[in-house]
């Protein structure tokens, strides 16, 4: 595979640390933006023969990030260059909108190393003309382990040493944000938990932590619904679930 110039816009640390190593496992030259209006200067400014794009990000999301760059609002240096989606959504929930947005491909949080390059090769070869198929949308279980190093860390192509890098971001990650959930549920804000959980989900998939994956679901999906009760009631049991992974991490460490 040639070197490729790779532009990631991605706000949250973990996810943008991982695909970074990633790129550069795989021989490309790494350029970041955090939002989408950070991406967009860069694209007018400098070439680049990939572009990795989250699609919920502040300032300015991956969607109308990437409906402008189609639109020449950033020039046409880069106009047509492939986009790859990043998000932790199922692509159910958006995959007409990213199309029509003009996206190449689909990447989902945790990024895998073998998907990130077969997502890449698609793009050289020109094999990948639509979306993939849309991914089985997510059901809360009540099943899993606290957590599963080993798995996860094979999951995502990383070696020992950069695998407890990132579950040790994700473990400060998820403390910061379940912080953020009490003080939301303090004024009865169930948006920004939806938002909050939607992260915290990614991430503690990203640390093998599968129980704790399967309720962050579940409290996303009550707090969508505006459920309060059940909302309270889910982020309790994060929090139980999230204190068990730290025990199960202290123990392995």
């Amino acid at each position: 595979m040639s070197k490729l110039k790779v532009l990631l816009v991605e706000d949250n640390h973990l996810s943008a640390m991982l695909v970074n190593k990633h790129l550069e496992s795989l021989g490309h030259e790494v350029t970041s933006a955090d939002n989408g209006r950070q991406g967009l200067d860069l694209l007018a400014r400098y070439p680049y023969d990939v572009v990795i794009m989250d699609l919920q990000m502040p300032v300015l999301d991956g969607l109308a990030a990437t409906t402008m760059l189609r639109q020449g609002e950033a020039g046409e240096l880069n106009r047509n260059v492939p986009v790859i989606a990043l998000t932790a959504h199922a692509l159910d929930e958006f995959r007409e909108q990213c199309r029509a947005a003009g996206m190449s491909d689909f990447l989902s949080k945790p990024v895998e190393l073998e998907a990130l390059a077969q997502a890449i090769d698609r793009i050289l070869e020109g094999t990948q003309t639509e979306l993939p198929e849309a991914v089985q949308a997510e059901e809360p279980v009540q099943q899993g382990r606290d957590v599963d190093i080993e798995t996860a860390r094979k999951r995502l192509g990383i070696d020992m040493e950069l695998f407890m890098t990132v579950l040790g971001a994700a473990m400060d990650e998820i403390s910061v944000l379940l912080d953020k959930c009490r003080d939301a549920l303090d004024h009865n804000d169930v948006n920004t938990v939806a938002v909050l959980a939607h992260t915290m989900k990614s991430t503690s998939a990203s640390m093998g932590a599968d129980k704790l994956n399967q309720l962050s679901i579940s409290l996303q999906q009550a707090a969508k619904q505006g459920d309060l009760d059940q909302t309270r009631q889910l982020l309790d049991e994060v929090i139980l679930a999230f204190a068990r992974v730290q025990e199960v991490v202290g123990d392995d460490q």
